[in-house]
């Protein structure tokens, strides 16, 4: 239940004022001791679900992976900031998903119904994800000027699209 809450929010604590004192690597072990610990406090229970531990390759391979990613995030965040880092890994995200709903085996990978609307949508999906990675940008603009940009105008007026 907590990694289901906490899943993609752990880059947030990075932003503390207490993690800025600890280098990223640092801060990623600390990350990896904490999964492996909650996993091993799992262990003794996985024989009452009927699901003996066992450890199998592609779980170590999947745990290195995890590890390598999350160090890469808190690289990120320290480099460019949290919501412009969590924009792009978000991104990357939609694309190898869809590459792989499309492209990959088939008990994974379904037959396309529509090629143009699937490319609209992911490219609508890489659209909102620019607009997250640009936001900071964005923001500053209307904050120099005093205002928003006339084409955002009706949406921050209330009225909706004009």
């Amino acid at each position: 239940v907590l990694s289901a809450a906490f899943n993609g929010s752990f880059a947030a604590f990075s932003k503390l004022e207490s993690a800025g004192l600890v280098h990223p690597f640092i801060f990623n072990l600390y990350l990896a001791l904490g999964v492996w610990a909650s996993s091993c406090a799992v262990l003794p229970f996985m024989g009452l679900l009927g699901h003996p531990p066992a450890v199998v390759p592609l779980g170590a391979l999947a745990g290195a992976l995890f590890v390598g990613a999350s160090l890469l995030s808190f690289v990120a965040c320290a480099n460019v900031g949290l919501s412009t880092a969590q924009g792009v890994w978000g991104g990357a995200a939609i694309l190898v998903a869809f590459l792989w709903g499309t492209l990959g085996p088939t008990p994974v990978g379904l037959p396309v119904v529509s090629l143009p609307l699937s490319l609209l949508a992911a490219g609508l999906l890489l659209l909102g994800v620019a607009g997250i990675v640009k936001s900071d940008e964005l923001g500053g603009w209307i904050e120099q000027r005093g205002r928003v940009p006339p084409t955002l105008e009706p949406l921050m007026a209330g009225g909706g699209a004009a």
